[in-house]
């Protein structure tokens, strides 16, 4: 929900607060009687130091009238204008040619979205490529807030500055104002939010007096229903309204600075409708929730979602994190505290379209051997910017997107979140945690049949028939003779490392040992068959271990460092460091 004005407003700022309930109802009241809309107030009345009017005397260029640079009335300068500008707002911008040249079609990209000007270009396009451009020339981000604001100021089309408030949205997503525009700019949606406080009490003075007419109409029952319609508002839970939306975005995207990656489509789209996206986030068992996001939600804030929407424990919830996978390069890495969620999901967008060209482009049969060659040695780890875990573990990969051109079809097409352990501290959950031991439960059931661990037959074998009674409890299904049914084990990967099956060479051997010692487990409830299941692979030394590979440094001509091998692998875990 967004942020209350007085979160983000300086202490003594004078609208830091909404206004009182009497003066909405004079202003309405005043407003209904003489018939006047209640709209955006002249850029003069916004004449503090924080105003866009204060500002706009510091930075803009005000000598831009006809062929000797005359002095413009700043008020018409800050006011909507169906026209193109032929030079930038501000002064220093105006210095450049380059930039100004820029900021120049950085209007004609506002216009072109905010549909002030006829345009050939779907209204994205628009947006994007303004974007795209601020955010490589972080010297117009101020020059393009401005151009925004003037084109909300004393708009006459309604579509038009919705269509504003949107853009004004899709940057507060992407990338800050400055130090010194972030002000004008929180005044500016305050006042607007003020502005929209008072719209919206007309509009329900309006809605009540027509429902109590109609109430004194009918004068029966079935006119108390009408109440309630008369206002959808009242009754359906609709987005914030669009200046409120921005002043609280505001806060956070000057708190969290710019971001690395455009926003999606799909991104624009919400943040036009003020709405969430909703993001996927798996765990080890396959299983899922989808959780709302939006542009500037963290991967903090996601990961408290999760565990709030499972019930996980405030004192177990350090133990899990959120993870981007790809289980396709069995790589992953866990996301940055303050990363946020859509800005990882539009990075594996734009690898993916890269991808997509790539393969379009006829010269890139030429050399798509040698691509995947270079993914091979260099793994798309290196463009996952994470840690590649699978049975051997090899190094820690370079920097995220050093090499997304080698990455293939499916590295991109498996890339997810995972909500999983990361601090193997099995001391902070408690037996009776169900969510929490749940999670700890199918992460070891997972490393195990995938062999992260080295296990033997017996080990093995043990693990399996605890897993089964695990999932089919007290009342294991019989066959037609009574005898407890071995059709759960018809895929006995789910139960054993492919290793031991393949080295036993007899699965009827295999799901006989199983069954076996499943037998003597009866009595077994599935949470004392999970929690046994956790205790036997605790035993384990190598139990929540991060592997890593290490190398000499340096070989001395005295010969110091001779007879060491290449490489050894390192595991490090809560118990200690050891040598694999």
């Amino acid at each position: 929900s967004p942020t209350p004005r007085d979160a983000v407003l300086p202490a003594g700022d004078a609208r830091s607060e909404t206004l009182p309930r009497d003066d909405v109802d004079v202003a309405a009241t005043a407003a209904r009687d003489e018939d006047v809309v209640v709209g955006p107030g002249p850029p003069a009345a916004q004449d503090d130091a924080s105003s866009l009017r204060s500002y706009a005397e510091r930075h803009f260029q005000l000598y831009r009238k006809g062929l000797l640079k005359s002095k413009t009335d700043l008020d018409k300068v800050l006011r909507w204008k169906a026209d193109l500008i032929k030079q930038p707002l501000h002064r220093d911008i105006d210095r450049d040619a380059a930039l100004a040249a820029e900021a120049v079609q950085a209007f004609r990209n506002v216009t072109g979205y905010m549909g002030d000007r006829a345009s050939g270009k779907p209204a994205p396009d628009h947006c994007l490529k303004l974007l795209a451009t601020a955010k490589r020339a972080s010297a117009l981000r101020d020059e393009v807030y401005c151009q925004i604001l003037k084109q909300l100021t004393d708009n006459p089309s309604p579509e038009s500055t919705a269509k504003g408030w949107a853009l004004l949205g899709a940057c507060l997503a992407t990338f800050p104002p400055s130090d010194a525009l972030a002000p004008a700019v929180r005044t500016f949606c305050s006042l607007e939010a003020e502005v929209a406080v008072a719209a919206a009490a007309v509009d329900h003075a309006d809605d009540g007096r027509g429902a109590r007419e109609e109430h004194e109409e009918a004068g029966d029952a079935s006119a108390k229903s009408s109440s309630s319609t008369a206002n959808p508002a009242s009754t359906k839970k609709t987005p914030p309204p669009a200046a409120e939306y921005c002043l609280a975005k505001l806060a956070k995207i000057v708190a969290s600075g710019a971001r690395r990656e455009l926003p999606t489509p799909a991104e624009l789209e919400a943040i036009a409708r003020r709405a969430t996206v909703p993001v996927r986030v798996f765990f080890a068992d396959g299983a899922h929730v989808d959780a709302p996001a939006d542009s500037w939600t963290t991967a903090t804030e996601l990961a408290q979602h999760v565990a709030a929407t499972l019930g996980v424990t405030a004192s177990a919830a350090p133990v899990f994190w959120l993870f981007e996978v790809a289980p396709a390069e069995e790589a992953e890495r866990p996301v940055d505290p303050d990363e946020r969620v859509l800005d990882v999901v539009a990075y594996w967008r734009r690898v993916e379209a890269h991808g997509a060209a790539r393969r379009r482009a006829p010269s890139s049969r030429a050399t798509t051997t040698e691509a995947k060659k270079t993914a091979s040695n260099r793994g798309p780890v290196a463009a996952f910017g994470g840690s590649r875990r699978q049975h051997a573990p090899t190094t820690t990969a370079g920097s995220r997107g050093a090499a997304h051109e080698g990455a293939d079809d499916a590295f991109l097409a498996t890339l997810h979140f995972q909500y999983k352990v990361r601090h193997f501290l099995d001391a902070l959950v408690a037996d009776d945690d169900d969510a929490a031991v749940g999670l700890l439960y199918a992460q070891a059931r997972g490393d195990v049949v995938e062999a992260r661990y080295p296990c033997s037959e017996q080990d093995a074998v043990t693990l399996a028939a605890l897993q089964l009674r695990e999932e089919q409890g007290d009342a294991p299904p019989e066959d037609e003779a009574g005898e407890v049914s071995s059709a759960p084990l018809a895929q006995l990967a789910r139960y054993l490392p492919e290793k031991i099956i393949a080295r036993k060479q007899d699965d009827a051997a295999l799901r006989g040992k199983v069954l076996a010692l499943h037998a003597k487990l009866d009595g077994y409830s599935r949470r004392e068959a999970r929690l046994s299941y956790l205790d036997y692979v605790r035993a384990w030394k190598l139990y929540g271990s991060s592997y890593f590979v290490a190398e000499p440094t340096a070989r001395t001509a005295q010969g110091a460092g001779e007879g060491l091998p290449a490489s050894v692998v390192v595991a490090i875990n809560a118990k200690g460091v050891l040598v694999v």
